[in-house]
C-alpha cells in the first residue's frame, strides 16, 4: 500500500527539480540552468527544428506551472525532496504532468513519445531515491 501511494506521489514530472538539485546540483543541471531532465527531453528525442522549438515551450511551461506548484505547497527545489509535501501536491503535479505528455503526444511520433515515457520513468525512479537517501 505505502509502494503504491508514494508511487502515485511521484508519477509527476514536478519532481525533476528537486529531484535533480537534491542528487547533486550541479551534476544534473545544464548550462541553460534547466534540469537534466529537461535536456534529456530536448536531447534525447531527436527533434527537428519545428519540433524542438514547440517541445522547449511545452517543457517551459510545465516547469513554470511545477515551480508554482513547489511555491504553493511549501516545497524546497534546492533541497531533499519531501514525502508529505510532494504527497499534498500530488494531484497538481500530477495535473501538469498529464498536460505536458498530452501536449507531447500530438507533437511526437511514437517513437518519440515512447523515449520520453522514459525519461519520465527514470526521473521518477531518481526521485523516490532521493527520498530514501540521506544524503
Amino acid at each position: 500500500m505505502f509502494r503504491r501511494v508514494f508511487r502515485e506521489a511521484c508519477l509527476i514530472t514536478t519532481c525533476l527539480v528537486v529531484a535533480t538539485s537534491a542528487l547533486s546540483a550541479s551534476a544534473f543541471r545544464c548550462a541553460a540552468g534547466h534540469s537534466i531532465y529537461f535536456a534529456h527531453v530536448v536531447e534525447n528525442l531527436d527533434l527537428s527544428a519545428v519540433k524542438r522549438s514547440e517541445v522547449l515551450r511545452i517543457v517551459n511551461q510545465s516547469e513554470r506551472d511545477i515551480r508554482a506548484v513547489f511555491t504553493k505547497h511549501g516545497i524546497d527545489p534546492n533541497a531533499k525532496p519531501e514525502f508529505g509535501k510532494l504527497f499534498s501536491a500530488r494531484h497538481e503535479l500530477q495535473a501538469v504532468e498529464r498536460q505536458e505528455r498530452n501536449q507531447l503526444k500530438q507533437i511526437l511520433s511514437k517513437e518519440q513519445l515512447k523515449t520520453y515515457d522514459r525519461i519520465m520513468e527514470y526521473t521518477r525512479a531518481q526521485v523516490i531515491k532521493a527520498t530514501r537517501n540521506d544524503n
